[in-house]
């Protein structure tokens, strides 16, 4: 990847991470996730420590999906490929390493047994 296009890329996922409504909406996210405590946090996790987890996941999520789509969608349309096919083929590494991500919070926050 030559250095004009990663400092494309590197601008353009500053622009997002930086927007005010993109802040907004993540917070409102984990606040909204807090307060309701899907998938069990609402019976395991009391308030406060709850909201901080799912503040801390949709960010976290929210800033690796940003990162990693830029870049592999950078990489990609410089080969040539349509910016969909290329933003759908940067979706996948994408949620995989999320995936990871919360696999790896999750054991942090509720150790096994």
């Amino acid at each position: 990847m030559n250095k004009r296009l990663l400092q494309s890329a590197k601008r353009e996922l500053h622009a997002i991470l930086a927007s005010r409504p993109t802040l907004v909406a993540i917070l409102a996210a984990g606040t909204v996730a807090g307060l309701a405590g899907p998938f069990g946090t609402v019976d395991i996790l009391p308030l406060l420590p709850r909201l901080a987890y799912w503040l801390a996941v949709c960010a976290l999520t929210y800033v690796t999906g940003a990162v990693l789509v830029n870049l592999v969608l950078a990489r990609l349309t410089a080969r040539g490929w349509p910016r969909l096919a290329a933003a759908l083929a940067a979706a996948v590494p994408a949620g995989l390493v999320i995936a990871a991500l919360v696999s790896l919070v999750n054991l942090a926050v509720f150790p096994p047994p």
